[in-house]
């Protein structure tokens, strides 16, 4: 059994190590592989931890391959996250998928998965966009109302952790069926909860603590180098306002005019967080928001590629380097580390923009870690 488990690890807390714990006690699998965002997370916040570190202590908490899911691909909503991440696993040849959930009842999902994709869910769900200015998320729970579907299982749509486990599982239906979705019930506290039990805090709770330079050793299995996070998001605010309001006439990326909502609507001598606040409303998340702004800074014109297959080695162990190595050579001829191995000409716009998002990061955590995009992957001995 080849295991995958697509996370963001910002930072990596006990819930993860528990998570990697169960899957080693439940599955006991022969390799376990990991594809984990980089510089920022799917919310489009700014990582905690630089991706080269953030490689070394997924390697540390008892994981054999380490690969990237590209920015371009990270953050996005949780349909284009789950494609890609489960499309990279699927090349790589793992066998089954695991995540951590509110509800570890794998039927909840696959009925939720099911119902949302009926031909009279999905005309609820437009007629409720047209005529309602509401977010995609706010209006596909309101069409399940409609549906009269049972109230908890509405509630666990609503739970961030059961709406990635329904977006793997559409798509491993699309990729790959032959892949096995597995769930595991969510230790101690829920996803972006702000309490702590036992030690055990969300990743959310936790960056509110290094943005706030409080010590979260207790929180962590062991210890890990942060950014200040509060120098970097001041750096970014300060990035973010030289491009919206000096050059936002050229800015390539401005779906349905979000970014000129944006620019009309911001309260721009505020800190970083009430300005995203400002913004939010029944349309606009704070989420949608914030994945927005990253991609105008990174300002790239660049589409989504389906049919290729982004397969990029971070870092391995032992165990990991020799299941890479039993894999057929069609497989092992479309994994790259460095920066400079990708031949494949489709993909080099995804890698191109990955290396900025990597410069920014550099820039607002006043880091130099961009020559080591050329010196991937990394090897735990």
């Amino acid at each position: 059994m080849n295991i995958g488990v697509i996370m963001e690890s910002n930072p990596f807390h006990l819930g993860h190590q528990y998570l990697f714990d169960q899957i080693k006690e439940k599955f006991n699998p022969e390799c376990l592989t990991i594809i984990t965002s980089t510089s920022f997370n799917m919310r489009g916040d700014i990582s905690p931890v630089n991706k080269f570190n953030k490689t070394k202590y997924i390697l540390t908490a008892g994981a054999n391959i380490v690969i990237e899911l590209p920015t371009f691909y990270a953050v996005q909503s949780a349909n284009i996250f789950g494609y890609y991440a489960v499309k990279s696993l699927s090349a790589i040849n793992v066998t089954d998928i695991v995540c951590g959930c509110e509800n570890d009842n794998i039927d909840s999902i696959k009925t939720l998965l099911k119902i949302t994709e009926t031909k009279e869910n999905q005309d609820i769900l437009k007629e409720l966009l047209k005529e309602k200015k509401l977010s995609y998320k706010v209006a596909c729970s309101k069409a399940l109302e409609k549906l009269n579907i049972n109230v908890k299982l509405i509630e666990l749509y609503n739970s961030p952790n059961a709406t990635l486990a329904i977006s793997y599982l559409k798509a491993i239906n699309l990729i790959n069926p032959n892949i096995n979705l597995h769930l595991i019930k969510r230790y101690k506290v829920d996803y972006d909860s702000l309490d702590e039990i036992d030690n055990y805090a969300s990743a959310t709770s936790l960056r509110y603590k290094i943005l706030n330079n409080e010590n979260i050793e207790s929180n962590i299995p062991f210890r890990q180098e942060f950014i200040d996070l509060n120098k970097a998001t001041n750096n970014y605010f300060e990035l973010i306002k030289y491009q919206l309001l000096l050059n936002n006439d050229k800015i390539t990326y401005n779906s349905e005019g979000i970014l000129n909502y944006i620019i009309k609507n911001a309260n721009w001598n505020a800190d970083f967080e009430t300005f995203i606040n400002s913004l939010c409303n029944k349309r606009y998340t704070k989420s949608r928001i914030k994945r927005t702004i990253l991609h105008s800074l990174i300002n790239q014109n660049i589409s989504f590629n389906q049919s290729e297959t982004y397969l990029r080695l971070l870092g391995f162990d032992e165990i990991g380097i020799k299941y890479i190595s039993s894999l057929p050579r069609n497989i092992k001829n479309n994994i790259f580390s460095s920066a400079k191995e990708l031949n494949n000409d489709l993909l080099k716009p995804v890698l191109e923009y990955e290396l900025k998002t990597t410069k920014l990061f550099d820039i607002i955590s006043n880091t130099d870690q961009f020559i080591k995009e050329y010196q991937l992957p990394i090897r735990k001995e």
